[in-house]
């Protein structure tokens, strides 16, 4: 025992309850903020769509106007990237905010096993309906091929008058 190293494990972290509950609010209110970005970004967004929409809707005219529309194609094009690169930053922002209140309230766990089984269940559903798909579709091949054999035997017999 005199050699024995202890272990030190980082898994189970004391809270602070006094200081969780202003970290909660502070956390709350970059949320909050982060949401209003995403709110005006998405606008940002549409409009650099329908920007580019209204430019390839519009006919060319002549030279000029065709060398017009491909720099307002490309600075549009652009613009709609960064809109929806920052898009992407700001949620994943926002969701990793979500994550550590959820972690100082403790429902960080609840909310991942709950999501687990939501998934879990989903793919079971979509495999069942997958499935029963296919064992109609089966189950209807004979007939489809009954129906398809007549239309073929009256296009090809048609001459064929049975008095």
């Amino acid at each position: 025992m005199i050699f024995y190293k202890r272990k030190h494990f980082k898994s189970i972290v004391k809270v602070d309850y006094i200081n969780s509950s202003s970290n909660v609010e502070i956390l709350t209110n970059n949320i909050k903020e982060i949401e209003d970005q995403i709110v005006e970004n998405s606008r940002q967004l549409i409009q650099a769509q329908a920007v580019r929409i209204r430019s390839a809707i519009t006919p060319d005219k002549n030279f000029i106007d065709t060398i017009q529309k491909k720099y307002v194609d490309d600075s549009v094009i652009k613009s709609i990237s960064f809109y929806q690169k920052r898009l992407k930053e700001l949620n994943l922002e926002r969701k990793n905010l979500v994550d550590r209140i959820d972690r100082i309230k403790g429902n960080y766990w609840k909310k991942k096993i709950l999501n687990f089984i939501v998934r879990i269940f989903l793919i079971i559903l979509v495999s069942i309906v997958a499935i029963s798909f296919i064992l109609a579709s089966l189950y209807l091949f004979p007939i489809i091929l009954f129906l398809l054999f007549l239309l073929w035997s009256a296009i090809k017999f048609k001459h064929i008058r049975f008095n």
